[in-house]
């Protein structure tokens, strides 16, 4: 689980991604997840019981939640697009991509997030 320095970290990559309408809560977890060391791949294949039960900091239970909430079945997967449809394994790269550029002014990857994440600010 993320500690406290880590979401600080990763606060401003989350709070700038989203739409016109906000952040996205979907997107808002699969950030926090993989900084959190779980990869695109372990995600695709996810389960709602499987996000249901990972462990979380504080900080993101509510988007896991409001996630949770529009899935239909427990054993169906738990990352999909309002229609239904899988998240493509290049989106989650994507929202990782977008994320990194967004809240540093510079395109990253996995290795990039998760340093970030990592740095001590001091």
């Amino acid at each position: 689980m993320l500690t406290d320095t880590q979401v600080a970290r990763l606060s401003p990559l989350i709070r700038r991604i989203g739409t016109k309408r906000g952040v996205g809560p979907r997107q808002r977890l699969i950030i926090a997840l993989v900084a959190d060391g779980y990869s695109p791949l372990e995600l695709s294949r996810w389960t709602v019981r499987d996000l249901m039960d990972a462990p979380l900091h504080p900080e993101y239970a509510a988007s896991r939640d409001h996630v949770i909430s529009l899935l239909p079945d427990a054993d169906g997967l738990a990352f999909r697009y309002p229609n239904g449809s899988p998240t493509r394994l290049a989106d989650y790269y994507r929202t990782i991509r977008d994320a990194m550029i967004r809240g540093t002014g510079t395109p990253g990857g996995l290795d990039e997030l998760r340093a970030y994440v990592t740095l001590d600010p001091t």
